[in-house]
């Protein structure tokens, strides 16, 4: 019935109301639908997992990629800002040391070149653990998922969670989170030794010419 029809509607006799509304209009996707066993609701009786299309062990194993996933970023923010520290710390030491020519400040520059030393150090030891820290928490996990999904049936149609299978290749893409810090600890050490050498040095001449001085006299 459409809507031209609701609107011309007049009750009749065989009403038992005549004062009752008249009928809503049939939507007409619902009056063009041919009616059959094929079109009736059926109740939905997927599982989760036939809905989604996804295996259990998919699941586990997204669970267990996702978490290796989590440790990484970390890992990557660390060595991001252990860069980005030590590149200010750097600059700042560069800007310094072009004034060592002049002798007047070679004490002073020595004594903020070991302090930025010594801070740089510290700064390196806080962040290899940190980063070891993580490197370690997806060894741990890596060691666990291959404990869990041995018992899964189709665990060897998974890919491995971290270097593809190959232990080498896991152990070379870390050498860069492992060594970077103590690349860069090593250079502040040879920076804590020159700004000894420095301040040293600099001690030296201003005790000789102090002797020398009354000698002229």
């Amino acid at each position: 019935m459409s809507e031209e029809d609701v609107h011309r509607w007049e009750p009749s006799a065989e009403d038992d109301d005549p004062n009752r509304d008249p009928p809503e209009p049939l939507d007409e996707a619902k009056k063009n639908k041919p009616k059959g066993p094929e079109n009736s609701e059926q109740p939905n009786t997927a599982s989760v997992s036939e809905k989604t299309g996804s295996h259990p062990s998919i699941k586990l194993y997204e669970v267990y990629r996702s978490y290796v996933e989590h440790e990484d970023d970390l890992v990557n923010q660390r060595l991001y800002r252990l860069f980005i520290a030590h590149a200010s710390l750097a600059a700042a030491a560069g800007v310094i040391i072009s004034k060592l020519p002049d002798t007047r400040y070679a004490f002073g520059i020595s004594i903020v070149l070991f302090v930025f030393g010594i801070l740089s150090i510290a700064l390196c030891i806080n962040q290899l653990s940190a980063i070891n820290a993580g490197l370690r928490a997806i060894g741990s996990l890596n060691d666990k998922w291959n404990k869990v999904g041995a018992k899964l049936d189709d665990f060897n149609l998974l890919p491995e969670l971290v270097g593809g299978g190959n232990r080498e290749n896991d152990r070379l893409g870390q050498s860069t989170a492992r060594w970077a810090p103590i690349i860069l600890g090593l250079f502040w050490v040879v920076v804590l030794i020159c700004a000894v050498v420095v301040s040293v040095k600099d001690l030296d001449d201003r005790r000789t010419s102090t002797i020398s001085e009354p000698a002229k006299k």
